[in-house]
């Protein structure tokens, strides 16, 4: 079953987890009475007038008389909110507070902006309905019209989150089922900053700029109220020329609203690129009748991306692409950055593991994430949040009313250079993948478009995107491709030191050590590097999220590998590929013997202790004489069973494709046949799906007992005696329901 599926399916039926403590050091920086204080867009106003409503709200939970204080924006599920309401579902909710305009505002329009409320918004401005707003990642605004003068008002917002998927909540929510498996804790309601903002009468609403490395400018714009002349758009550019002098340039153009604009070219700008993120102000003034009524600034680069020739190109030139998946949850706050600070810190600590690109996965991040990508050089592929029900008219309608509503906001940014349609086949999209792909390239036909990262991919696709959790990469390898090829998914290697843990952890694999783990890093990023006409990888993931532990640091954003003060060196070099992979040995023959039913069968897939002591009694039952001293030979027979010899490839053997399901609740015996150059101790890598019992050359070595898959690097075995030629490494396998395999290696040059 698809490890995905799997996942929705244990979130659906499994009871959730409450978090123990855990919190990043930007919780400490908290003001409850005015938290998230800064501007929350890119693009201001150069005089812009605005407060914000963040801090304390009350709130009324479902059909609760008595009204709670929450903390704005915090979502009341965070411990950040004053509330950590935790893993209870919140389809209702109503804020209120008093809301004042000042009188320096009166002859202005002020509006009502929300960055984020998920997922249905309605509001009220004392007895007045200002409107709704579907959308749990947009922001959205109301307009509340001309100030008179000062005045004080009742703000009154209701919000609906439908929690159930089985039900009404096809609504996109990303990883919001509930802390289970590959789920995280629920945001609900008001979970980015609210704010007041008085504007001229005329005002521009949006602004949107699209530009190429040589220089080429687009810009258009819509307006907010009604014009008594004619408008126009001033457009100035404005930072570092070629020649080291600054640049300045001023043009007019016509307000395009909805219609492509005229190109502009602005001479001598230098190029945005990793290690060179030239950033460029670009104010942008709206002209009524010839007079500046309106202005909003913000910053640009100049830049082209393209997929050809199997390779990322940025201004022409190809690059490799170095990717961490990146999920944007924190420990104290959710889905909400504490500070604006720790928004800014992730952006460089991908810089400073290594990494020249984050896949923002399922969720839209806040405006200042994508600030500090701008700034620092961080490409970033931009995930649209996942719905897990796309079988209604209404869901897909609305996912790709989302979907516009997240091109138009990020559209601006030149660190987001590719777009991903869908996670594997999350939603079950069918031919609405391909819907969803063109509407994409229709709203933005500068960026590349990956249809599914990982699975069902389509045709109409920019790349190739493959999910591997295992250990042979290198099977990606090829001499011609069709289109570029990334792994869109891969690591994910589990490990975490005390003290830092949300609850009892797991990955797609686990090292038992600070030193295992560079281990692992090392070895797959090795296969990375070494495979023919890769393009490029994204390492799963950047920190740990609640009870996935295979984050490159804790979910606190304390490191898991050497001091703070090394700046995360040693893991930057292995992502780099600056860090020779270490070489597996690997078994070069399998021999298989069995299956032997069993009298007692398992009752599932859980790793409870009835199954694990039904395992156990598999594996002390002997079913052969002599187990430990096994020695296959082609043709012969033991307890009148064949030998069958399989070919080996790598350090994995998958029994299930090779005896299907008569392995289930039975013992099988692999033989694996071990080179060594010589005479040395190694420590032998293992895994086994489900319990094992090992024998080399003779001598008991291991014995696991546990329902699991196989995770080729699950146990660490020590002190193995190998003897130079061939060693003979005898697994007992004791296996319950579904899959069934087992993996065996050691690192060559590692012996002693």
């Amino acid at each position: 079953m698809p490890r995905g599926l799997v996942a929705l399916l244990l979130a659906l039926a499994l009871p959730a987890q409450e978090p123990p403590v855990l919190a990043t050091r930007f919780a400490r920086d908290v003001v409850a009475q005015a938290p998230r204080p800064e501007h929350p867009r890119a693009w201001r106003r150069p005089d812009a007038r605005w407060r914000s409503l963040n801090g304390p709200w009350r709130l009324f939970v479902g059909d609760e008389p008595a009204a709670r204080t929450v903390v704005v924006p915090f979502a009341p599920e965070s411990r950040l909110s004053g509330l950590a309401l935790g893993q209870r579902l919140l389809p209702r909710l109503r804020y209120e507070r008093e809301l004042e305009i000042p009188g320096e505002w009166a002859g202005r329009r002020v509006l009502l902006h929300f960055e984020a409320v998920d997922w249905q918004a309605r509001a009220w401005l004392d007895d007045r309905e200002l409107g709704s707003h579907r959308g749990g990642y947009d922001p959205f605004t109301f307009d509340l019209g001309v100030a008179g003068g000062p005045a004080t008002h009742r703000l009154r917002v209701e919000v609906h989150d439908p929690g159930d998927i089985r039900q009404d909540g096809w609504q996109p929510r990303g990883k919001q089922l509930g802390s289970q498996g590959i789920f995280y804790t629920r945001t609900s309601g008001i979970w980015q900053s609210v704010w007041l903002e008085a504007v001229p009468v005329v005002a521009l609403d949006e602004v949107r700029v699209a530009t190429t490395h040589e220089g080429e400018v687009r810009v258009a714009a819509s307006v907010r109220g009604t014009a008594q002349g004619p408008l126009r758009l001033a457009v100035e550019v404005r930072g570092p020329g070629k020649d080291g002098a600054t640049l300045e340039q001023r043009q007019e153009v016509p307000l395009a609203g909805d219609t492509r604009p005229p190109a502009l070219r602005v001479e001598g700008v230098r190029p945005w690129a990793p290690g060179s993120p030239v950033l460029y102000e670009v104010t942008v003034h709206l002209l009524e009748g010839g007079k500046p009524v309106d202005a909003l600034r913000g910053r640009v680069g100049f830049r082209s991306v393209a997929w050809r020739d199997g390779r990322f190109h940025l201004n022409g030139a190809p690059l490799f692409l170095r990717g961490v998946l990146d999920q944007g949850y924190w420990p104290e706050s959710g889905l909400t950055a504490p500070t604006r600070e720790a928004l800014v810190e992730d952006a460089r600590l991908a810089l400073r593991l290594g990494f020249n690109l984050v896949r923002k996965h399922v969720k839209v991040e806040e405006a200042a994430w994508y600030e500090a990508c701008d700034e620092l050089g961080l490409l970033v592929m931009q995930d649209m949040v996942a719905s897990y029900a796309l079988d209604k008219q209404e869901a897909k309608d609305n996912y790709l009313a989302e979907m516009t509503a997240m091109v138009r906001k990020l559209a601006n940014h030149p660190s987001v250079v590719h777009w991903v349609a869908f996670n594997e086949d999350w939603g079950r999209p069918g031919a609405f993948q391909e819907v969803a792909v063109q509407h994409l390239r229709r709203l933005d036909p500068t960026r590349g478009v990956t249809d599914a990262s990982g699975w069902t991919q389509r045709d109409d696709t920019d790349i190739t995107d493959v999910h591997d959790y295992g250990a042979d990469l290198l099977r990606h390898s090829a001499k011609e491709r069709r289109r570029p090829l990334i792994l869109g998914e891969m690591g994910g290697v589990a490990f975490a030191l005390p003290g830092h843990t949300w609850t009892e952890g797991w990955g797609y694999s686990r090292a038992r050590s600070p030193e295992g783990f560079l281990r692992r890093i090392q070895m797959l990023c090795g296969q990375v590097y070494r495979a023919e006409n890769l393009a490029g990888f994204v390492w799963t993931q950047l920190t740990d999220v609640e009870q996935e532990i295979n984050g490159l640091v804790h979910y606190d954003r304390t490191p898991k590998v050497g001091a703070p003060e090394r700046d995360h060196a040693e893991i930057a070099a292995r992502i780099r590929g600056e860090v020779p992979a270490v070489a597996a040995v690997t078994p070069s023959e399998w021999w298989l013997l069995g299956p032997f039913p069993q009298p007692e069968r398992v009752r599932d897939a859980q790793d409870d202790a009835g199954n694990r002591a039904i395992l156990e009694r598999y594996l002390h039952t002997p079913c052969v004489p002599d187990e430990g001293g096994l020695s296959p030979a082609a043709g012969g027979r033991v307890a009148d069973r064949p030998w069958r010899q399989v070919p080996a490839q790598g350090a994995m053997l998958d029994l299930r494709a090779v005896l299907g399901n008569a392995m289930e609740h039975g013992v099988v015996y692999a033989v694996a046949v071990l080179p060594s150059d010589r005479d040395q101790r190694v420590a032998l890598a293992f895994g086994s799906d489900d319990a094992a019992r090992v024998w080399v050359n003779g001598a008991k070595v291991h014995e696991a007992v546990a329902v699991r898959g196989v995770d080729p690097w699950a146990d660490e075995i020590p002190g193995v005696n190998l003897r130079a030629g061939r060693n003979l490494v005898v697994v007992k396998i004791a296996q319950g329901l579904f899959g069934c395999g087992v993996a065996v290696s050691y690192e060559a040059g590692h012996g002693r």
